[in-house]
């Protein structure tokens, strides 16, 4: 499924499978980006940015409306 059809999935049913299959297509992304913040001299670590993300791509599902 696309993110777009998972996104409304999720709104619908709060689907733990759709969530984990969005997660699945974007954990890529994230870790990239935790990576690309990450520093050893901040007190968060790279797992602290990842849960993050993950919070961050719920959130963006949450708001997610597919006529805009």
């Amino acid at each position: 499924m696309t993110n777009e059809e998972l996104a409304e999935l999720i709104q619908k049913t709060d689907s733990k499978t759709a969530k984990a299959e969005l997660w699945e297509n974007n954990k890529g992304i994230i870790y990239r980006l935790a990576r690309s913040y990450y520093n050893p001299n901040r007190p968060y670590t790279l797992e602290d940015l990842v849960q993050q993300g993950y919070f961050a791509l719920l959130y963006a599902v949450k708001s997610y409306d597919k006529a805009k």
